[in-house]
């Protein structure tokens, strides 16, 4: 009726418009959609017809749903490691440098021009050995000076002592002859010692590892003459940061490894600093190099110093990649019973690729260690090892 209605709106139109009209009405009347369906008087086949329709659509709707059913219980793919409990050591790094005990810059203690230097570099010298000699002219003169003022000295207190003794002259006379000559005794002793000092000796066996001077240069005791070194008895100095005060222990495992030779060997704390140095907040310690190889170290050699700050038996350790953060929150996932399993940990120390679990697992879990990223709690897992 609503469609008549529409159509014959044209009979409100003026009348030249109305054979327009007429045939519109016309077409839209012998129009498919202006006539009753074919089914209108049988409503039952319609009613096969739909309902076949709709077997035929929940027959593709289970298809669909048992596909996308099973291909939602495909296992993910992962890859697995069996937890063990296992040695753990919390270990901290530093540098430090090679010293020798025995390497002494060699100055002399009085100046002069050198005469002569006695060896050369890569000579080996041994205790007290000669090795330079200085200009000492004008003590070695008034050494000559004292030593003759010193015999006149003797000679006077020796004639005064006979006369003193038979009685002759004052005491006074005696005693100021006796002060002359051990005043002069003196002097001559001291010019001695200090003409020894214009000849430089060796304080310790080694090598003479650098000269610095050479004959006719004038020495001074502001710059030393040559060096002198002993690589047989090395140590390693460090300088470490004062946040490990009090965390190191004399007899903590020290493992010294130096780069430039590829020798790496145990050591031993001989001393723990005391002190911080205001200037760079850290103290130091010196340790010993043990075993072999320690003759192939020189001075002024790096080494990269590890120490054990702690040492835990049995620990649980995991790859440091197999853990994640949420919200600040450290979890792993688990495979357990074929399903992946979301597991809140409390993570330790960090060493070498690997972090130590202190709560939330235990031996002989399987933590998954790749393909991971897109898990969720309760997914299917398989298990590649």
């Amino acid at each position: 009726m609503n469609i008549l209605q529409e159509n014959f709106k044209f009979l409100a139109m003026p009348a030249h418009f109305w054979p327009a009209g007429i045939l519109l009405c016309g077409f839209l009347l012998g129009s498919p959609g202006c006539r009753r369906p074919s089914h209108a008087s049988n409503p039952e086949a319609r009613l096969q017809e739909l309902l076949a329709q709709r077997q035929i659509l929940n027959a593709e709707i289970d298809s669909l749903q048992k596909a996308l059913h099973q291909y939602d219980t495909l296992p993910t793919l992962v890859k697995g490691l069996a937890l063990q409990e296992k040695l753990f050591e919390t270990i901290t790094e530093f540098q430090g440098v090679v010293a020798s005990d025995d390497m002494v810059d060699l100055r002399p203690e009085m100046s002069g021009r050198i005469l002569k230097i006695h060896v050369r570099e890569g000579d080996a010298v041994a205790p007290g050995q000669k090795l330079a000699t200085l200009d000492g002219e004008p003590f070695r003169k008034n050494l000559e000076e004292a030593e003759k003022a010193l015999e006149l000295a003797r000679i006077a207190f020796e004639r005064q002592q006979a006369l003193w003794e038979q009685k002759i002259g004052s005491e006074i006379q005696f005693l100021q002859a006796k002060n002359q000559k051990e005043q002069m005794e003196l002097r001559v002793e001291s010019l001695k010692n200090q003409l020894d000092k214009f000849i430089l000796l060796a304080p310790v066996a080694g090598t003479v590892d650098r000269l610095y001077m050479r004959a006719g240069d004038v020495a001074s005791p502001a710059a030393p003459i040559l060096r002198i070194v002993n690589n047989r008895s090395v140590k390693v100095e460090a300088n470490v940061s004062e946040r490990y005060v009090g965390a190191f222990d004399k007899n903590a495992r020290v493992a010294l490894h130096f780069p430039a030779t590829g020798l790496s060997m145990p050591g031993r704390f001989r001393s723990i600093g005391q002190s911080i140095d205001p200037d760079n907040r850290t103290f130091l310690v010196v340790i010993d190099p043990q075993g072999e190889g320690r003759q192939r170290l020189i001075p002024n050699m790096l080494a990269r110093v590890e120490v054990v700050l702690k040492s835990q038996p049995k620990a649980l350790v995991v790859p440091t990649q197999a853990i994640l953060f949420e919200k600040d929150q450290a979890f792993v996932w688990l495979m357990q019973n074929g399903r992946a399993r979301k597991v809140r940990v409390k993570t330790g120390d960090t060493r070498q690729g690997e972090t130590e679990i202190l709560e939330g697992l235990h031996a002989g879990d399987t933590l998954i260690t790749e393909g991971l990223r897109s898990l969720r709690h309760g997914d299917p897992v398989q298990c590649v090892f």
